[in-house]
């Protein structure tokens, strides 16, 4: 059996919170997945909402959404190459060498290929009536935008930073907040009271 500090936050979980966090990962509705544990009661929300208020379940939520992202190949890595190849992309890296013609879409280098978008494709036919037929196509390319690529990638490296500017009204400056102080003595430089008759100040 294995140790309780080496179990995941997960595992350590009973089985109903265990289903309640899958149901959290897969749905992102609290009362889903409080019905998805057999839930019975009357307000499935509050007691998902008491649920999720817990330290432990939420570990095991972003534990598990962890597990699923990797699972279907997510990463910072693939995420950063994919959009390298967008800011990149160079549209002759589709096109034959020698006679300048598109490739065929499964020659495509898979750097290019991540930048395309989509493709239209335009129908060629030769002839009219019952003799037209069909000779071909025109396939053209759509590509990702390259400058919103690039301008990602450049932030990423800190290369490019945005600057927000406030004004006033009427694109004035701003006017400094104003901030009163109120003295219980009424401040520096203000008399003090005069002391009573027959009271001694100190």
């Amino acid at each position: 059996m294995p140790d309780e500090d080496s179990l995941t936050a997960y595992l350590k979980l009973r089985r109903r919170h265990q289903i309640f966090v899958d149901a959290m990962v897969s749905e992102g509705v609290g009362t889903k997945a409080m019905i998805a544990t057999g839930f019975k009661g009357k307000r499935p929300d509050v007691a998902a909402s008491k649920l999720l208020a817990r330290p432990e379940i939420r570990a095991a939520i972003e534990e598990r959404k962890a597990e699923a992202i990797a699972a279907i190949g997510v990463t910072h890595l693939r995420t950063l190459r994919e959009l390298v190849a967008v800011a990149y992309f160079n549209p002759k890296a589709l096109l034959n060498a020698e006679t300048g013609e598109l490739l065929p879409v499964h020659e495509w280098p898979d750097d290019a290929a991540a930048a395309i978008i989509g493709c239209d494709i335009e129908q060629l036919f030769a002839g009219k009536g019952k003799d037209r037929e069909a000779i071909g196509q025109v396939v053209k390319p759509r590509a990702a935008p390259k400058v919103e690529a690039l301008k990602l990638l450049m932030q990423y490296q800190k290369m490019l930073v945005e600057k927000h500017e406030h004004s006033g009204p009427g694109g004035k400056p701003l006017a400094p907040p104003m901030i009163g102080i109120t003295f219980a003595d009424g401040g520096p430089g203000t008399p003090a009271p005069a002391a009573d008759d027959g009271v001694e100040t100190s």
